[in-house]
């Protein structure tokens, strides 16, 4: 029969709070070990999605390259993702756009939009990359100059008369005429 005493207590105490310091230490190194791996998921996500967008519209080359550049303009990258992996997104067509006011940003350049109006000139979805590629050199612009923003978007609605963008283009010539009847010719 073993007596148990304070000291052995303290003794096993101890013990448990090495292990349990040896143990928080290697985790910290495991988990440590693993911050590229949301970039690899990331990037993994990216390529499964271009696949999955070129398999399901593989028959029609310009509707492809259309939800491809839907589906890249909507990600949003870090800039120190971007730098992880920069030939990766580079090859994508992903930009750094250095911003007085916002700081740095990374933001889709509009590759497959460009490709589509170059190759199909007569496409159904020529409008929606038309408008696409117009916000895409929005975003890389510090400030939007309200007026000329306006003439865009009346001018692209004689263009594309029956665009099904017609909506959403309306309405924000409506905000757009709003804001310069208050007095803001410049939004940055």
């Amino acid at each position: 029969m073993k007596i148990i005493t304070n000291y052995s207590i303290d003794k096993k105490k101890g013990n448990l709070l090495k292990c349990l310091l040896i143990f928080s230490i290697l985790s910290y190194f495991q988990c440590s070990s693993k911050v590229d791996e949301p970039d690899i998921i990331i990037k993994d996500q990216i390529i499964k999605e271009i696949a999955s967008i070129s398999n399901q519209f593989n028959s029609n080359e310009d509707l492809n390259l259309y939800q491809k550049a839907k589906f890249l303009n909507r990600i949003e990258i870090e800039e120190n993702e971007y730098h992880k992996d920069k030939s990766f997104f580079v090859s994508l067509d992903f930009i750094t756009i250095n911003s007085n006011n916002f700081g740095n940003s990374i933001v889709y350049n509009g590759k497959e939009c460009k490709q589509l109006i170059k190759k199909y000139p007569k496409s159904e979805y020529i409008d929606d990359c038309r408008y696409l590629i117009h916000n895409i050199e929005n975003e890389k612009k510090d400030f939007l100059i309200l007026k000329k923003e306006l003439n865009f978007l009346k001018n692209f609605l004689v263009t594309f008369p029956s665009t099904n963008l017609k909506e959403e283009i309306l309405e924000r010539i409506t905000l757009i005429e709003e804001e310069i009847e208050s007095g803001i010719d410049i939004i940055d």
